[in-house]
């Protein structure tokens, strides 16, 4: 597992969010996707309906 890496931020942080599709680069699509895949085996509950149930 890769450390977590800590760091400062502002106290006020302004998230604007957009309806406008993003394509991420290939790099970090496959990042994305090497993360989720170790996630499940480890915990087969993230892809289960009733993990999404306990989410909501």
């Amino acid at each position: 597992m890769k450390p977590v890496i800590v760091e400062t931020v502002p106290k006020k942080v302004t998230v604007k969010l957009d309806s406008t599709p993003l394509l991420l680069p290939k790099k970090i699509q496959e990042q994305h996707q090497k993360f989720w895949e170790e996630r499940t085996e480890q915990n087969p509950i993230y892809v289960t309906e009733k993990f999404l149930r306990l989410r909501k």
